[in-house]
This record gives structure tokens, C-alpha cells and sequence, in this order.
């Protein structure tokens, strides 16, 4: 409650508000993005607000009535002025959002965040930061949108970024039970059917699976000593320039060689995913099972990302190659030891 009414505080003082989400885009990412401009729109009716989000349009999000109202820009940064406030989702530190961070950080006006992730979080006018929750989209859903009407496209917005970041339910913890509360308001309210609903829009594109094929062809199993064996892959930058794939685009690809092959090979509990970006930098994502590697500590041990526990992002930059950073990577795990993790994600 105290986090609400400072949030419709900073709210109701500002005129310009922008929303937005990082970049390499997902579910939760687009489902908070839609789902906060609902409730504020319905609020705050004489308001601008608008989305806004570094990256580019992705074809299979068509299917939301408000995905058309996202406005994709090259970089979150070039726009930040217009606005008096900046609610960022789904991600707590300001890299996560523009490739300047010194301009969120030099912002003088008001900022909300509201993240689910584990990682320590940038500097925000108002902070709300629950790695218990399965999603950003359940904390809009618990935080602001109470006194919302709860109309379909309210209800699928929220719904996309739970399902998305519990893959269907899959990643759920024992002290997250009361998402299923949640999903049935929001499934009872909006008259949906999950199967229905998710073939409108939980799809692969033919230009997504070419990218997917070649990181499964990549695949290779490691072994480093006083670590689990564990797989990694990489998509090389050679098809990026060649192909025309968009950052976004390799990250949907990433996003699901991950879920449906990179874990899931019998004996190696954990693993990485290299992939390149058109700013001549390099994405690492790793992924782990239960009671495996936390490989959230990796990443902010080395200085070059965070996330959850079980599911962790870094960006190299400055680096020539894929294979640099794998290098990287492969010389901190021969000079650390693992940390563990029991539960969740």
C-alpha cells in the first residue's frame, strides 16, 4: 500500500510519462509494457503517456490491441527529455534499458521502477524490487492495477508476461502459489482459454528457427574442473551481416533455444548461449536447473550482467568475437568454484 500511494503520488504530479522495458525483448518485458498503460490510461485519461523501447517491432506480438501503440526507437536515451517521468519494468539497472546509462542516472526528474529480479538495482525516485515474483506483469497486477477495470486485453497483457516468465507454469516455486489466484481472476475476468490464446501469438517464425537450427548445430559440451559439465552454443556474427537478423530477432531465437533445448539434455544441468549484437558487442545468456549452478553470481562476480538465480544475462563489449568471450567466460570458471542453488529461479 505505501509503494502504491507514492506511486499515484509521483503519478498524478507528472504530465509526461513514459513506460518502457529492456531491450532484447520478452513476454514480461511486452506484457508490463502493455499492462501499465492500461491501468494508466484508464486513470489518468488527459495524461500523455506513452511506451517507448529500444529495439524493433517483432511480428509475432501483433495479435495485442496496444502492441501498436509501443514506439520503437533505436535507443531508449533519445527520448528521455521529453518526458517529466520514466517508469522502466522489468529490469533494475539502467543498462538494461539504453546503451547510455549516464542519462537515466543524470535524469533529474521523477523514476519508477518496478523488477522481479535478484541483481542490486541503479538508483530509482521509487523502487519496488520482488524476486519472488514470477513476473513483473503479477507486481503491476498486485500493485497498481487493484482498482482497474479488468477488460480482456488488461487481462491477456497481464497473463503474457506470467506465462512467458514461467514458461507455462514450469519455473513456478512453492512460495509462489498465489500466481495461480491470480491467473484464475485473470483467466475467469477475460473469458480466456490459455491454449487459444497463446497459438495467437506463441509462435516461430521460419526466419526465428533458422537462427534456433544454427545454435542447435553449435552445441558443445564442456567440462571444466570443479564445475558440472555444461553446453554452450553460439550464433556466429557472419549470419547476423549476411542474413539481415535483427537484434531482437536473435533474441527470440536465444530466448527459446534456451527453454526447449539448452537445459534439457540428460547430464548437464546448465549452460550458455553466446550471440552477437549489431552494435558490435556480444549477449551471454546462461540457464540453469535446480540444485545446479547459480549462475546469476557468475555474471556479477564478472562484473558484466545479473538476473535470476536459475536465468542470467551479460553484455561483452569491446570484444572482436563469440570466441573471445567464451574465453571470457572460461578463464574465471577455471580460477572460481560454483555456487549452488536449491530452489527456483
Amino acid at each position: 500500500m505505501d509503494f502504491r500511494n507514492s506511486f499515484y503520488n509521483i503519478i498524478s504530479k507528472s504530465d509526461k510519462i513514459v513506460i518502457t522495458s529492456h531491450h532484447s525483448l520478452d513476454d514480461d518485458a511486452i506484457g508490463s509494457c502493455m499492462s501499465m498503460y492500461q491501468v494508466l490510461k484508464e486513470k489518468y485519461p488527459s495524461k500523455v503517456i506513452d511506451m517507448v523501447i529500444s529495439g524493433q517491432r517483432l511480428i509475432k506480438y501483433k495479435y495485442f490491441k496496444f502492441y501498436k501503440d509501443i514506439i520503437f526507437v533505436n535507443d531508449f536515451s533519445e527520448v528521455i527529455k521529453k518526458y517529466d517521468c520514466l517508469i522502466l519494468l522489468d529490469g533494475g539497472q539502467y543498462a538494461r534499458f539504453t546503451k547510455l546509462p549516464e542519462v537515466i542516472s543524470e535524469y533529474q526528474k521523477s523514476t519508477i521502477c518496478i523488477d522481479h529480479h535478484k541483481s542490486p538495482p541503479d538508483k530509482f525516485t521509487l523502487l519496488y524490487q520482488d524476486d519472488k515474483a514470477t513476473s513483473t506483469c503479477e507486481l503491476i497486477y498486485k500493485l497498481v492495477a487493484k482498482d482497474s477495470t479488468f477488460t480482456t486485453d488488461l487481462c491477456e497483457s497481464i497473463l503474457l508476461g506470467i506465462l512467458g516468465d514461467t514458461d507455462t507454469f514450469n519455473f513456478i516455486k512453492s512460495n509462489q502459489l498465489d500466481v495461480f489466484s491470480t491467473c484464475r481472476f485473470l483467466i475467469e475476468k477475460g473469458n480466456i482459454n490459455i491454449q487459444d490464446f497463446k497459438s495467437q501469438y506463441d509462435v516461430i517464425h521460419p526466419h526465428i528457427f533458422e537462427i534456433i537450427r544454427i545454435l542447435v548445430n553449435n552445441l558443445t559440451y564442456k567440462s571444466i574442473s570443479k564445475w558440472p559439465d555444461f553446453v554452450f552454443s553460439q550464433f556466429p556474427r557472419s549470419y547476423l551481416e549476411s542474413n539481415h537478423f535483427t537484434d531482437d530477432e536473435i533474441s527470440e531465437a536465444a530466448h527459446l533455444f534456451m527453454i526447449h533445448y539448452l537445459v534439457k539434455i540428460q547430464g548437464f544441468d546448465w549452460g550458455l548461449v553466446i550471440t552477437p549484437k549489431s552494435d558490435n558487442s556480444y549477449s551471454m545468456s546462461l540457464r540453469s536447473l535446480p540444485s545446479s549452478v547459480n549462475v546469476r553470481t557468475i555474471v556479477e562476480k564478472m562484473g558484466v550482467g545479473g538476473g535470476h538465480d536459475r536465468a542470467a544475462g551479460s553484455n561483452f563489449k569491446n570484444t572482436s568475437s563469440a570466441e573471445e568471450c567464451l574465453n571470457k567466460m572460461f578463464s574465471w570458471l577455471e580460477s572460481n568454484t560454483p555456487e549452488t542453488i536449491e530452489h527456483g529461479r
